[in-house]
């Protein structure tokens, strides 16, 4: 009966249904295992706020900006970035 298109089908279905429920199984047991294996202490929970921003260089090698105006000097920054108004560090 193996040999027919209805016993394929019929042997193709079994298949499925046991891998079916072999995968299920398996991702239980391996959530389980997961679960014994790790523990919540080993997440870092803190920033390292030590970290200094990389330079800004220009791609194009210009020294003129890009909407046409001169160029800023460098290593001046705007007056709206100072470095000590972060509201997340600790004094």
């Amino acid at each position: 009966g193996m040999l027919s298109a209805r016993g394929a089908a019929d042997f193709l279905t079994r298949t499925t249904k046991w891998l079916a429920i072999v995968f299920v199984a398996l991702s239980i047991l391996l959530a389980a295992v997961a679960v014994d294996a790790t523990s919540g202490s080993d997440l870092e929970s803190t920033l390292d706020r030590n970290v200094t921003p990389a330079q800004q260089n220009d791609p194009l090698g210009g020294g003129a900006s890009p909407l046409g105006g001169p160029a800023a000097p460098a290593g001046e920054q705007p007056a709206s970035a100072a470095p000590n108004e972060d509201p997340l560090t600790e004094n």
